[in-house]
């Protein structure tokens, strides 16, 4: 059973005023290995949702955002991050 742990992260990076996407892989018991995968440069939440919502879409991984304290999606108003 392959016991590896894998999940995108978004990060908002207020300095640059952009979204940087990661996708992360830790295997059991060891480090996690962080991959750069893109970064969003139009700098807006509502574009941001839309985005996720494709990913969730496509995807089961979890989506962990970082950067987001006190920050509500438009379309819900419920918290970015947890």
């Amino acid at each position: 059973m392959n016991q590896t742990l894998y999940r995108i992260e978004v990060v908002n990076d207020k300095f640059d005023e952009e979204f940087n996407f990661f996708f992360h892989i830790q295997p059991k018991n060891r480090r996690i290995k962080s991959v750069p995968l893109h970064a969003v440069k139009k700098y807006d939440l509502e574009y941001l949702e839309e985005i996720i919502n494709l990913i969730k879409k496509q995807t089961n991984l979890s989506i962990e955002f970082i950067g987001f304290e006190d920050l509500h999606w438009q379309s819900n108003h419920r918290m970015i991050q947890h």
